[in-house]
């Protein structure tokens, strides 16, 4: 197998001549010589080169051991150094990603231009591995214009796929219809005004046997949209409270 390396040159833009061969190096990931989940300036750098060094880094997958288990990798697949910095790390941030480095470049300032030249990437494993988290919101620390409209689209497309889901699982039934009441406090908690997803919720909860429960999920919308709206819900709404309450009389 071959062993992970992203070979990258570092050159300083300092009106100098071009680029020209420097040192070598290699940078191993080790538990002294990582950071997990976080970007900090104080890091003390784990290694020095100069302009025009290479460097040999070698990079971990993020999430660490647990979340490789959880996707189906056996830890006989990690790479050893994956093991123990997981097992060694204990400062992490909130985000997954483990980072090779810090390095300190010899000679620059605050301003210089660092350029970076990859001169090759070579595999250590033969797999990927990746993630997302949902309901972090995107780019959460950041403001402006085209950052709002992006979120109010990937909020409505979140929305809608809890609601297809949801729809799915119904659809499916039997062992299921946890996850469709799952998705229905989602959309609920999510868009409070948006009586799709109440239906949707009082759907999966009657479809458990938990009838009263759905009555009672459709009195709160009810008395939420008056309150706050002074309207009362949509047609389709007051459908199903009716269907649910037709059924609770049959079922006595």
């Amino acid at each position: 197998m071959k062993r992970s390396a992203l070979l990258v040159s570092l050159c300083l833009l300092l009106g100098q001549p071009a680029w020209a061969e420097g040192s070598k190096h290699r940078l191993l990931p080790t538990p002294r010589t990582v950071t997990w989940g976080y970007f900090d300036a104080r890091t003390p750098p784990v290694l020095r080169i100069r302009s025009g060094d290479t460097v040999e880094i070698e990079a971990l997958p993020g999430g660490g051991v647990e979340a490789l288990e959880a996707a189906g990798l056996p830890r006989d697949k990690m790479q050893a150094a994956l093991l123990e910095v997981d097992r060694e790390v204990k400062d992490r941030g909130e985000v997954p990603h483990i980072l090779t480095g810090p390095i300190w470049v010899q000679g620059a300032e605050p301003g210089d231009v660092l350029e970076v030249k990859i001169l090759s990437v070579e595999l250590v494993v033969p797999y990927a591995w990746n993630s997302f988290l949902p309901g972090r919101g995107f780019l959460p620390d950041e403001d402006g214009e085209w950052i709002r409209e992006v979120r109010h689209e990937l909020e409505a497309l979140q929305l809608r796929a809890l609601e297809c889901y949801a729809q799915a699982c119904l659809g499916v039934g039997g062992t299921e219809l946890a996850a469709a009441e799952r998705a229905g406090r989602e959309l609920t908690k999510l868009a409070p005004y948006r009586e799709s997803g109440h239906r949707l919720l009082m759907r999966a909860l009657a479809a458990r046997g938990n009838t009263a429960e759905a009555l009672r999920v459709y009195e709160q919308l009810r008395t939420l949209l008056r309150e706050e709206l002074g309207i009362a819900p949509c047609a389709e709404t007051l459908a199903l409270h009716a269907e649910l309450l037709t059924d609770r009389v049959r079922t006595g």
